[in-house]
This record gives structure tokens, C-alpha cells and sequence, in this order.
């Protein structure tokens, strides 16, 4: 469907590590890296040609709050309420502190190749 020279933008999360419960419910079965989408493009026909990590300056967060419990051992009501948790918009002061750092970060990607990132962007191209 993309005509010759088309541009296809992919974003999706990179590394296991980051995997959360709310990933489990919602049955996310693939997490990449930068040399992963290289492949993808060889396997799939279009040209690579750029793939960048990205949230780089939270992963230290991420660390913190993906303590895994096991999900297995969870009840059923304790599934069902991941999204709604794990989903919900943070307190001001809080919210306003994660978006200010992820701001910081989106420039400093731009000029500099973060060596992991909790999610990677990928630029593709049609041949």
C-alpha cells in the first residue's frame, strides 16, 4: 500500500526489562532493539533507515516500578484491574515532572544515540 519512497514510522517498546504487568494482560508479545528493526527491514523489504531509542531518561524510573509480581499468582479481579491502575493520570506536581523529562529527552535523542531507551522509534523506507 506505500508507494515507492514511502516513509512508514514504527514506534513500539524496546527490551523485556521494561515489560509490565499491563503488557501481560494486554498480551504484547514482541519488544526490539535498534539491531532487531535492521532485521525486520531485511525480513520485510523496506530500507532501515534510522532507528533510535527513546524515554532514556526515565528508564530508571521504569526499573523502579516494573518490580514484577508474578501475574500468575494473581486472582482474576487482580488482572482486571492492571489497565485501570496502570493507566491512570498521575497527580499534577508528578505529571508534570515525568513530562518535563521526557521533554529533555526528545531533543537530546535527536542529537545524540541513546544506547537503550524503554521504547524505539524506527523510519522506514519503500524501496
Amino acid at each position: 500500500m506505500l508507494k515507492p519512497g514511502g516513509l512508514v514510522f514504527v514506534t513500539t517498546q524496546a527490551f523485556l526489562q521494561f515489560c509490565s504487568l499491563n503488557d501481560d494482560v494486554a498480551n504484547r508479545p514482541r519488544w526490539y532493539r535498534c539491531g532487531e528493526f535492521g532485521n525486520l527491514a531485511e525480513d520485510c523489504g523496506p530500507e532501515l533507515c534510522d532507528a533510535r531509542y527513546f524515554m532514556f531518561l526515565l528508564v530508571p524510573l521504569y526499573w523502579l516500578v516494573r518490580r514484577r509480581k508474578g501475574f500468575e499468582t494473581m486472582t482474576c479481579e487482580e488482572q482486571q484491574r492492571i489497565p485501570e491502575k496502570a493507566n491512570q493520570i498521575p497527580a499534577a506536581p508528578i505529571s508534570f515532572l515525568l513530562s518535563a523529562i521526557f521533554a529533555a529527552g526528545t531533543p537530546l535523542g535527536y542529537w545524540l544515540r541513546f544506547p537503550w531507551g524503554a521504547s524505539i522509534s524506527g523510519v522506514f523506507r519503500k524501496p
